[in-house]
C-alpha cells in the first residue's frame, strides 16, 4: 500500500527476540528512489548510535500497533558495525556493514542478487565496490533532509516537499507531498518521483518539468486520507501522465 513516510518515523521495530528501537530516518537513492535503509535509533539498547537496516531483513509494517518486524536478533544488531548517520555513508562503511550480516550488496553486479530486493536489475547501479570508499554515496540521501526541499518549477517556485510517499510492499518512494501554501490560501498537491527532473541538494529544491498554475490547481491531497484508485486515476487524469506507477 502507499503510505506517508512522515507516519512511519517513531516505528518501534520488533527483533526476533524483542524491540530494538524506533525509526527515525529512510535512506533513498533519488535515481531510483528505492529505500535502501531504515535508521533507527537503538535506544536505550545502544546509546549514542543509530542502525541501518535494509528493507529486506524487515516484514510487513503493522500500521495499526506503529512497529515493524524484523528478521535479526538484538545481539545481531548490537555487534553490528557502527556508522554515524551525521555525515554521508560511505561505501567503506556499507561495505562493512554488508559483510557483516552477509548481506549480497545493492551495488553489486547487474544479474546478481540485490538487498534490498525492490530495485530492477536494469535500474541496479553499477558502480564499482572499490569506488567511493572515501567519501559518502552521492545519490543516498535522507528523507529527513529532503523534506523541507523547495519545488522550483518550469516558472518558478512553489511551495515545499512536506512528506513523500512510500510503497511498504517494495520500499519504494512513489510521491512527494508538496506544501503550496507559498500561493494564498495553499494546499497539498502530490507529484509522482517520475516527474522529478533531479534533487539539488545544494540549493535545496526538487526540480520538475511541471508549471507552477499546473502543481497549484492539482488534485488537493488531505494527508489523513488514504491514497485509494480513486485520487490516483483522479491524479494522474489531471496531470495527463501515464498511470503505470500508480498500478503497482
Amino acid at each position: 500500500m502507499l503510505r506517508s513516510a512522515k507516519s512511519i518515523m517513531g516505528f518501534q521495530l520488533e527483533c526476533l527476540d524483542g524491540a530494538l528501537g524506533a525509526v527515525k530516518d529512510l535512506y533513498f537513492h533519488d535515481d531510483v528512489w528505492a529505500i535502501r535503509y531504515v535508521v533507527v535509533d537503538p535506544m536505550p539498547l545502544l546509546p549514542g548510535r543509530n542502525v541501518l537496516i535494509p528493507p529486506a531483513e524487515m516484514q510487513q509494517p503493522d500500521w495499526q500497533a506503529r512497529s515493524i518486524p524484523v528478521n535479526l536478533t538484538r545481539d545481531q544488531v548490537r555487534n553490528s558495525p557502527s556508522i554515524g548517520t551525521d555525515r554521508p555513508v560511505s561505501r567503506q562503511e556499507e561495505a562493512e556493514l554488508h559483510r557483516f550480516f552477509q548481506w549480497v550488496p545493492y551495488w553489486g553486479p547487474a544479474g546478481t542478487a540485490s538487498q534490498p530486493l525492490a530495485v530492477p536489475v536494469e535500474n541496479r547501479e553499477k558502480t564499482d565496490p572499490t569506488e567511493a570508499t572515501r567519501q559518502g554515496d552521492a545519490r543516498l540521501r535522507s528523507f529527513q533532509e529532503v523534506s523541507g526541499y523547495g519545488i522550483s518549477a518550469l516558472d518558478g517556485d512553489i511551495g515545499h516537499i512536506e512528506d513523500m510517499i512510500l510503497d511498504d510492499g517494495q520500499w519504494l518512494f512513489q510521491m512527494f507531498v508538496v506544501d503550496t501554501r507559498n500561493w494564498l490560501p495553499g494546499k497539498h498537491v502530490v507529484l509522482d518521483t517520475e516527474w522529478i527532473g533531479r534533487i539539488d541538494h545544494a540549493e535545496k529544491v526538487v526540480v520538475t518539468d511541471l508549471k507552477r498554475d499546473v502543481i497549484k490547481d492539482a488534485p488537493e491531497y488531505r494527508p489523513t486520507d488514504p491514497i485509494n484508485e480513486k485520487y490516483k486515476h483522479q491524479l494522474y487524469d489531471y496531470y495527463g501522465r501515464p498511470k503505470n506507477r500508480a498500478d503497482r
